[in-house]
């Protein structure tokens, strides 16, 4: 039950996040078109997040390979965070995303570890 609560509630910040991608997007595209970021920095973002939306719902679905999906939005989002033009919104987008890639790596290391447990146990 507190894990099913865990997963909508995570799924729910995941949503969140997604949203203020999509309205930031234009801003950090225009970022990457001005040079102010490099391009290899905006396609590391748009890699990134798209890791944590597929890896939070794969993490909602309790599919396999989750978690390194959500390590790789993690990595590449924090690495994203300083060239985004901080401290201004389209960090904070980043630095969410890279917050929510931490704690769905994290949430999924916990359910493998109970889950073996309960194997080893029953077994």
């Amino acid at each position: 039950m507190k894990n099913e609560y865990l997963k909508k509630l995570y799924l729910a910040i995941i949503a969140i996040q997604f949203l203020l991608t999509i309205f930031y997007f234009g801003i950090i595209f225009k970022l990457a078109d001005t040079g102010v970021i490099g391009v290899p920095m905006f396609l590391i973002f748009s890699i990134s997040s798209l890791c944590l939306y597929i890896g939070a719902l794969r993490y909602f679905l309790n599919k396999k390979n989750k978690g390194k999906l959500l390590f790789i939005a993690f990595s590449g989002l924090s690495v994203s965070v300083p060239f985004l033009a901080w401290p201004y919104p389209p960090a904070f987008v980043a630095a969410l995303g890279a917050l929510l890639g931490v704690i769905g790596w994290r949430l999924n290391d916990k359910q493998n570890i109970a889950t073996s447990l309960l194997n080893i146990s029953n077994g």
